[in-house]
């Protein structure tokens, strides 16, 4: 668990430069501000740990993470095609508290296999 949320604190560093670009985060193509920025980082330590769960649980499998980012960029990518209008930024934002969800479920999961390690 530690290590996914180093490496969603890394991939977060990593997407920086984007949010400069058209497209590519939750914050591109807008005024920087602290909660889009939060939300973002929030956002990507989520994914970092669903990543890890998937990859742990499939013998780790790259295969399946590449996968499942691909599908992550892909319908971020169709969020923000200009001929669009903003209700579709609104669904995916909604559609992050599946993930947060998800995550809680997966942290919870994890603190009650570890405690049970432990007895």
């Amino acid at each position: 668990m530690k290590s996914a949320i180093i490496i969603g604190f890394i991939w977060f560093v990593w997407h920086i430069p984007l949010w400069w670009a058209p497209f590519g985060t939750l914050v591109s193509g807008e005024p920087i501000s602290i909660i889009p920025v939060i939300a973002y980082f929030i956002m990507l330590i989520c994914l970092s740990i669903i990543i890890t769960w998937l990859v742990i649980n499939t013998q780790g499998s790259v295969l399946i993470a590449i996968l499942f980012h691909l599908s992550i960029n892909a319908g971020i990518v169709l969020l923000f095609y200009p001929e669009l209008n903003m209700d579709f930024k609104k669904v995916h934002l909604l559609s992050s508290i599946g993930m947060l969800i998800f995550t809680g479920f997966l942290v919870v999961k994890n603190k009650l296999k570890t405690s049970a390690n432990t007895v």
